[in-house]
């Protein structure tokens, strides 16, 4: 008999979090919805946050204002295969960092990070960018992505790498 999992949540917000060990990610196995925002010190993603990647269940992962930098996935040399974490991760919010990379997802929320520039027409360029880069990118800071905006920005981004490359020449 197939048992459904009850959805769970857990805010752990402004709790001066620098690190996150096994042990925490094994009492909170279950959860579906975790938010830890306002933790300013949980800065590192790769060594920390890629542990949050063993919550099978995890779906929807908010990091908002905790200074990160930048979101990496583990290397070779750490103990867990990259393709084997966040599994069932659909949706990250992460407005207020210091973020300037990001991997592919179905969801995305980045307002107030330094990917984007500081007037409307660069703006706009970032935001094709994300979209030509993301494939499977759907939400882009909440608002769906319907496909003459993909259209669009996928025909700029090949547009500027064709110049780019003749100019090379």
């Amino acid at each position: 008999m197939h048992h459904e999992i009850p959805k769970k949540t857990s805010f752990i917000d402004l709790n001066l979090l620098t690190f996150i060990l096994e042990n925490f990610i094994n009492k909170i196995k279950n959860v579906t919805n975790l938010s830890l925002s306002d933790n300013q010190r949980l800065i590192e993603w790769d060594s920390f946050i890629n542990r949050l990647g063993l919550l099978s269940f995890l779906q929807e992962l908010i990091i908002n204002n905790c200074g990160i930098e930048q979101i990496k996935l583990p290397d070779q040399d750490f103990n867990v295969d990259s393709n084997k974490l966040f599994q069932s991760l659909k949706y990250v919010y992460t407005s207020d960092n210091k973020i300037s990379s990001y991997s592919s997802l179905i969801s995305l929320s980045i307002p107030r990070n330094p990917i984007y520039g500081l007037n409307q027409f660069e703006n706009e360029i970032a935001k094709q960018m994300i979209i030509a880069f993301l494939l499977n990118l759907t939400y882009l800071n909440r608002v769906i992505i319907n496909q003459d905006e993909r259209r669009g920005a996928e025909i700029n981004y090949l547009e500027g790498y064709a110049q780019d490359n003749f100019d090379k020449k």
